[in-house]
């Protein structure tokens, strides 16, 4: 069988809490140097299928790192490569580019993974190019740079020559480590966590349960969240989900708001998050868990002029994927039904997951390709964030196309041989397509003077003591437990 070069084999398999396996052996050293350098590359080699990359004696006119690399990581890989590593959901890199020494062991392993495309990981399709806020697309003249630089032993070069660019790129990108702080957001207003560690026992293995988060007794007047960021408790969490902090998983990165729009947190006791905990059942492979969200709220002063809200484009759970069939789909739409903004999409799915698709039908029938991710990726579920919000027209429709490989050409299926159903754990499927947007129509509301609508008020509260209502709920191995809550799951 021919392997797939998007896909990383079994080895690499996260859940929102680990660290891909490129970590393993980045962490053992600091600065990746010897056997254990050497026998990561041949892994990954005979994993991927990939030839390694000589390594030569620096040639007068090979590129150098500072000249040359620098500025290429400085744009595409330093915003998560860097001495106090970014958390996207609890995927973390293990190493730094940041500077000559500790890019320098790391050169064959970084000229590898461009050649595969895996790093850096961006995956929608290159026509999308400007679309999306943070997007990473790497040249092909950039990759070849790193390879030669890589083939000729990885020369530093001099300083000096590093471009004004690039400088000014690394010192932004390096300004929001974490030497000094907890959260990527920046100091956050409200932080919670539960009650006490939820305690997952030897025998789960793969357990979907409501837990709630406890608020503060102080915490008594609505508030509009500008930005929020959630961190798993252990690392045999698969994902979290839950209103108003959206959802974490594998590539995740924490949500900020453009000036203006924001999310309402009304005062409630308890928030409910829906946590997806997998691990291998046995003796001593209990854990608790400590997951946690936190949050930054507009001023008093500040205008808040879109309310944020959240839709899942779900397929439904009666759908049924064929054994062995190669390219399995269905499309969800969801109607505007007055003139609204998208903000953002994200597609969810499993192991087989394949592509993602999102378009805009428009009340004329054209049709507009708004997303399309043609090599979608269980491990970087990202939400990809238009850098100018989607306007679409009342009347208009967005249709969510997930698409799954259930063949044995997918080097990610665990069971080509079954029909796979709509199912909780990951070796079943869900295809639910996210979106954030808003009315169209700004409104004026000025924190601290205005008072928020009483519609909006009680949507908000009901929406989140449903979710809280539903704490104790678990589904283990996709079989309601007796006795607990039953629910929709949105994740």
């Amino acid at each position: 069988m021919q392997r797939d070069p998007r896909r990383r084999p079994p080895l690499f398999r996260t859940t929102v809490g680990t660290i891909a396996c490129i970590g393993l052996a980045g962490c053992a050293t600091a600065t990746g140097e010897g056997i254990v350098q050497d026998a990561f590359v041949s892994s990954l080699n005979s994993a991927s299928g990939a030839t390694e990359v000589p390594i030569t004696a620096a040639s007068t006119n090979a590129p150098t790192y500072y000249a040359n690399v620098l500025p290429i990581v400085a744009e595409n890989c330093v915003d998560c490569h860097q001495p106090q590593g970014k958390n996207l959901g609890g995927m973390i890199a293990p190493f730094s580019l940041a500077s000559y020494e500790e890019a320098e062991p790391w050169a064959r392993v970084m000229a590898l993974r461009v050649t595969e495309g895996v790093m850096p990981p961006w995956h929608p399709h290159p026509m999308h190019k400007g679309t999306f806020v943070g997007e990473r697309y790497l040249a092909e003249e950039d990759k070849q740079t790193i390879v030669a630089w890589a083939e000729a032993g990885a020369p530093a070069g001099d300083p000096v020559d590093t471009p004004e660019h690039a400088k000014e790129t690394l010192a932004k990108a390096l300004e929001q480590t974490l030497t000094d702080r907890e959260w990527w957001i920046g100091e956050p207003d409200l932080v919670l966590g539960f009650a006490e560690p939820y305690r997952v026992e030897d025998d789960i293995r793969d357990l979907n349960v409501t837990v709630n988060l406890q608020v503060p007794e102080d915490f008594t007047e609505p508030r509009w969240i500008k930005a929020n960021e959630m961190r798993a408790g252990s690392r045999n969490v698969h994902h979290i989900c839950g209103e108003p902090f959206g959802c974490i998983t594998p590539g995740w990165d924490p949500y900020v708001y453009p000036e203006g729009f924001a999310m309402l947190l009304p005062p409630v006791k308890e928030i409910g998050l829906g946590m997806h905990y997998n691990k291998q059942p046995g003796e001593g492979t209990a854990f608790g868990d400590q997951s946690r969200a936190a949050a930054i709220f507009y001023d008093e002063g500040e205008t808040i002029r879109h309310i944020v809200r959240r839709a899942v484009l779900s397929v439904g759970e009666d759908f049924v994927i064929p054994a062995g069939h190669p390219s399995f789909s269905i499309t969800h739409e969801f109607e505007f039904d007055e003139e609204s903004l998208i903000l953002s999409l994200t597609p969810h799915m499993h192991f087989r997951g394949i592509t993602a698709k999102y378009e805009l039908l428009y009340p004329d029938g054209t049709l507009e390709l708004l997303l399309w991710v043609p090599r979608w990726d269980f491990e970087w579920q990202r939400m990809y964030v238009f850098e100018e919000p989607k306007r679409a027209p009342a009347g208009s429709k967005l249709l969510w196309t997930p698409t799954w490989d259930n063949s044995a050409d997918n080097t990610y299926n665990p069971d080509p041989t079954i029909d796979v159903p709509y199912g909780l754990p990951t070796e079943m499927e869900m295809g639910n397509g996210w979106m954030d947007w808003t009315i169209a129509e700004p409104i004026e509301h000025v924190v601290g003077r205005d008072p928020i609508p009483q519609d909006v008020l009680d949507e908000a509260t009901k929406r989140l003591d449903e979710r809280a209502s539903a704490a104790g709920r678990r589904v283990i191995d996709n079989v309601l437990e007796e006795g607990t809550e039953s629910g929709v799951d949105d994740h």
